[in-house]
Order: C-alpha cells, then sequence, then structure tokens
C-alpha cells in the first residue's frame, strides 16, 4: 500500500513537471493539487489559513465589528485549468478575528459597559466565559507565558486560594501575585481566567492577560457584526480587482517564479469578476 502511494506521488510530480514545461497540455487533477500544494506553502507560513483563504492584518485596514471582534483582510487562490494554459485565481475576502486586547478590554467591550461599576450578572459570566473559551491568552508582564481559556471561576478573584506546596499551605490568588511577582491586582471582584484541566485548574486574573493576535472568531456573528462585515466587504467590481491586483504584488499573495513558468503558462485572474487573463 505505502509502495503503491509513493509511486502515485512520483507521477504526479513527473506529470506537473511535463504540464510546467509545456510538454503535456492537459493538466490532470492529482497534478493540479501538487500544484495547489505548492502554491499554498508560502501564504500558509506568511499568513493565518482559514479553511483554503489566508488573511493579514497587514492586507488591509482592520475593521471594528463590535464586542471585541475585527475584521481581517484575506484571499482564496486555486489553480484552474483554462485554454490559454494555467489559470491562477485569487479573490479577495473578510472574515472577522478576535481583537488582541487586553482581556478587561475585550470584556468591556464585550458586555458594552465599564466592567468595575457594578458585579458582573449570571448573565455576564455566561456571555464571558462563552466567548472567551478556547482563546488563547499571554501573560504580561515578566511572566510572558501562553494559555488556552477552559473556563471562568465562580468565585471572585479576592475570595480564590490555592495549595502552594505539598505541606498544604494556602495563599489567596492576590496574595500569591504580589509576593511573586510583585503585581497588585486592581480588579479583585472580577472572576479569574481558568487555565488547564479541571483537576489541575490555573487561576489568571483578567487584568494579567492580553489575548494573543491571529485567532479566528469562528462563533456566529449577531446581527450588528453581520452588517458591519458586509460593509466591508462590499465594493465595486472595478475596486475589488484594484485590491486583488495591488495586494497580490505588493504583499506577494504568489510566490515569486524560478523560471519562465509564468510567463508560459500561469495567469492571474481577479476572480468571477474578470475572465481575461491579467499578467
Amino acid at each position: 500500500m505505502c509502495r503503491e502511494h509513493k509511486k502515485t506521488d512520483v507521477q504526479s510530480i513527473l506529470v506537473t513537471a511535463d504540464i510546467l514545461a509545456g510538454r503535456q497540455a492537459d493538466a490532470p487533477q492529482e497534478a493540479l493539487q501538487v500544484l495547489d500544494i505548492v502554491l499554498r506553502e508560502l501564504p500558509t507560513a506568511r499568513y493565518s489559513p482559514v479553511g483554503r483563504s489566508f488573511y493579514s492584518p497587514n492586507l488591509g485596514r482592520r475593521q471594528k465589528l463590535g464586542e471585541g471582534l475585527e475584521s481581517w483582510r484575506g484571499f482564496y487562490q486555486s489553480i484552474r485549468p483554462t485554454q490559454m494554459g494555467l489559470s491562477l485565481n485569487i479573490d479577495m475576502s473578510s472574515t472577522a478575528f478576535i481583537e488582541p486586547l487586553p482581556v478587561i478590554d475585550f470584556v468591556a467591550q464585550l458586555l458594552n459597559r465599564d466592567i468595575s461599576v457594578r458585579p458582573l450578572s449570571d448573565s455576564d459570566r455566561v456571555k464571558i466565559k462563552k466567548a472567551l473559551r478556547g482563546v488563547k491568552v499571554e501573560v504580561t508582564g515578566n511572566m510572558r507565558r501562553k494559555y488556552h481559556i477552559s473556563g471562568l471561576t465562580s468565585q471572585a478573584t479576592r475570595e480564590l486560594s490555592f495549595p502552594v506546596d505539598d505541606r498544604g499551605t494556602v495563599k489567596t490568588v492576590v496574595q500569591y501575585f504580589m509576593e511573586t511577582y510583585g503585581f497588585s491586582i486592581q480588579h479583585t471582584t472580577l472572576p479569574c481566567l481558568q487555565v488547564g484541566n479541571q483537576q489541575r485548574p490555573n487561576y489568571l486574573p483578567m487584568e494579567v492577560c492580553k489575548i494573543v493576535e491571529g485567532q479566528h472568531y469562528s462563533k456566529r456573528l449577531n446581527e450588528k457584526q453581520i452588517t458591519a462585515l458586509l460593509k466591508v466587504t462590499c465594493q465595486r467590481p472595478q475596486e475589488r480587482e484594484l485590491d486583488i491586483l495591488q495586494d497580490s504584488g505588493s504583499h506577494q499573495v504568489t510566490p515569486p517564479p524560478h523560471d519562465d513558468f509564468a510567463d508560459k503558462c500561469l495567469h492571474s485572474s481577479g476572480g468571477a469578476m474578470n475572465n481575461n487573463p491579467m499578467s
């Protein structure tokens, strides 16, 4: 089975080489898949992949969507056979990412209020827990470690304590951060973020954590966020084509050609709105 699979891979590469050299006109599906893998290598390393698209904050201005989310511009690319040879089809898109904010600021945006004015309600806690579960955060200051949020404590930060050694010595979270890191926790009435598993949970005060950049928001958007995202993606065909040409050139959406293959048989096509190959 392994030898057969390896033989198929070698054949696909040889066929692909023949196509690029102009010795074969037809492009089998396996050969197109090989080319697709090669063309995805550079953007996968450079951008944030979401499905078959790639996104970056540098591919256009970020737009706020509300409740701690923002839109990132991105692109989709695919190889397609045409009468003139192979065509590289590129189209632009936008999707929602979580803003790389301090968690305190993210929660304030999520609830649309100053969270230091009054205690969180049960519905507030549910909303925060739902929005932050699975999100990667970085501990600020001199700690600089990254964690995935698994939940939210039911108690306020000032009420939390845990054993710090095998002798059963217990310290509060507030006391521990002051003695260990010299950090005075201000928002002691807020719950802590819970990281790690349920058997050995770790407690992190919200104010010492920042959301790591580049996390796609895969949950359902509300109506206001959908409307804001649609405004970002709504463009005239001419504007969309210009953006595709600018981004594919200035940000190197496609890898630089290593021979005359690009001149002979690979054309960049600006999505469905432009059927004429563009060099």
